[in-house]
């Protein structure tokens, strides 16, 4: 429930950043390879508004569009600075949880992404948000970032 609160007040914030103009565009990285996470000092940061297949990260969770067809897309996420143990979120622009990366696994920092694959991000509008949350205990989790995005 929390987390669903918190999901859902990030995506607000994006929509009325966009919606009143604030965009902070940053350097695309279109060549570097999907398969690979790209390292935390080359990545643009907080972006209301993402260029096509750039890089945006919030806290300590980084996305990148990776592929955008008519109807679908896949989105990479992985973890900023910090290795941890949990799971990656993405939340639709109606506010619903449409798939988390589970189960909990280890996410390197700077390392490995997890791909959101056949993304269908016409149901709810193009604005998106993937979290990291890090496992506490069994049934407890710390949010390590949130950034939403424009597919």
């Amino acid at each position: 429930m929390l987390r669903s609160t918190i999901l859902k007040a990030a995506l607000a914030a994006v929509t009325i950043a966009s919606a009143i103009g604030l965009t902070s565009l940053g350097a695309a990285a279109s060549a570097a390879p999907a398969t690979t996470a790209i390292p935390a000092h080359v990545a643009t940061h907080s972006q209301p508004v993402t260029p096509r297949f750039a890089i945006v990260c919030a806290g300590d969770v980084c996305i990148q569009t990776a592929s955008k067809g008519t109807t679908l897309a896949t989105v990479n996420a992985w973890a900023r600075n910090t290795t941890f143990f949990g799971h990656f979120q993405l939340v639709n622009g109606c506010g619903d949880t449409v798939a988390n990366s589970t189960p909990d696994l280890i996410w390197p920092a700077g390392g490995t992404h997890h791909p959101f694959t056949g993304i269908h991000y016409a149901d709810c509008g193009d604005f998106w948000a993937v979290t990291a949350w890090k496992r506490l205990s069994p049934g407890h989790y710390a949010s390590l970032g949130s950034v939403g995005f424009r597919i």
